[in-house]
């Protein structure tokens, strides 16, 4: 019986271990998406961002992934600078090139779109079935398969005049 009770804690701390790796490469693997975006992007016809533009990455509420995004944008290649701010929904989020929501809360998500209705801000989510409620771009759960895997709102990306690189597009599941 003692056997039984020690190897049970054993698989259950394995298993605790296991999900935080998987949970800290899904975070890692979000923040580095979030931070590629911009050079994969065109916010204005035909154009990217400058190279010299600061690009300002707004997270709606502290989440864990501020701290990675705070790590990504530090190791960034060339001279690109982030400024990665937590806000919450009683700021101006006009000023954001992305707004990122890492909540599923319906009311939260309508009162950011509102915010940044007829700007040219890129909203990212990973809250179930958001890209249907307006969001740009939806991180999917594909628990297991290792690879980050994303909805994207053409209609909403057409309607503001961003546009998403075909790469990224490819990849994604269109919705």
């Amino acid at each position: 019986m003692k056997r039984l009770i020690v190897l049970t804690l054993c698989l259950l701390v394995s298993a605790a271990v296991f999900a935080q790796g998987n949970d800290s490469k899904s975070l890692t693997n979000k923040a580095q998406f979030i931070i590629d975006l911009v050079d994969n992007m065109e916010w204005t016809t035909g154009k990217k961002l400058p190279d010299t533009e600061t690009v300002t990455i707004c997270v709606v509420e502290n989440a864990p992934i501020v701290a990675k995004l705070k790590e990504l944008a530090a190791k960034h290649d060339g001279n690109r600078k982030f400024d990665i701010k937590v806000v919450d929904l009683t700021d101006d989020l006009g000023s954001c090139h992305i707004v990122y929501l890492p909540t599923d809360d319906l009311g939260k998500l309508a009162k950011v779109l509102k915010k940044v209705a007829d700007k040219k801000v890129v909203t990212v989510s990973d809250a179930q079935d958001f890209a249907r409620y307006g969001v740009m771009i939806n991180f999917i759960d594909d628990a297991g398969s290792g690879k980050l895997k994303y909805e994207v709102n053409k209609m909403v990306l057409d309607m503001t005049g961003i546009k998403l690189s075909q790469d990224l597009l490819k990849e994604a599941v269109i919705i």
